[in-house]
């Protein structure tokens, strides 16, 4: 694919290079009025207008390129999430991977929006991993996820809860230490601390 920033550069370039090449050939032609000169002005005119022409039409074309994919990237978002609800994990898993590819193709035009898209697509695959007892998988997006948002509880608490399917009770006491700080009376995050001691005082397999 061309480089739009690249042609937009050397358009630049070349329309400036022939706007100062078109003030000498009018400074010529006031000097020896040789109808030469006003010939290869109406060219260089010309030739500047097509090069414009042709970078707007690259950049409309982009553009245009990004915001059908953007638009991909959302529907699938979507199949993912219903896909979620249904409890389809590896469904959800599969197009939230997918959604993922798509935004992260677009990261030169990130905005507010976009992050808060990838965002859901990391908790899809989060929660999804969490279904299909993958436990390892799960805690590496709720560790993303938190790097954006730090504060959010149910991440800590799934993250928590993956800790302790892993048998990394101290870890998993942590995050739920976390939850407490936010919210002391979280009857979800005590009931899993119940669970964490449990695993803490147990003999090992």
């Amino acid at each position: 694919m061309v480089n739009v920033d690249v042609i937009g550069k050397l358009g630049n370039f070349v329309v400036c290079a022939a706007a100062i090449f078109c003030m000498v050939l009018v400074s010529l032609w006031n000097q020896y009025q040789n109808p030469v000169f006003i010939w290869i002005l109406v060219i260089m005119i010309g030739v500047c207008i097509l090069l414009i022409a042709r970078v707007l039409r690259k950049s409309s074309s982009k553009k245009g390129k990004l915001n059908a994919r953007a638009r991909q990237a959302d529907e699938i978002l979507n199949l993912a999430q219903t896909s979620l609800q249904e409890k389809k994990f590896a469904a959800a898993a599969h197009n939230a991977h997918y959604a993922l590819y798509l935004y992260g193709n677009q990261s030169k035009n990130m905005d507010s929006a976009m992050v808060l898209k990838q965002n859901a697509a990391l908790k899809v695959l989060h929660v999804a991993y969490i279904g299909m007892k993958d436990y390892p998988s799960a805690v590496k997006y709720g560790t993303e996820l938190l790097e954006s948002n730090a504060r959010d509880i149910e991440v800590l608490w799934g993250i928590a809860f993956a800790k302790l399917q892993l048998r990394l009770y101290a870890s998993a006491n942590d995050y739920v230490q976390s939850i407490f700080s936010l919210d002391p009376e979280n009857r979800f995050a005590k009931e899993l601390l119940d669970k964490i001691k449990v695993g803490m005082t147990s003999k090992p397999d």
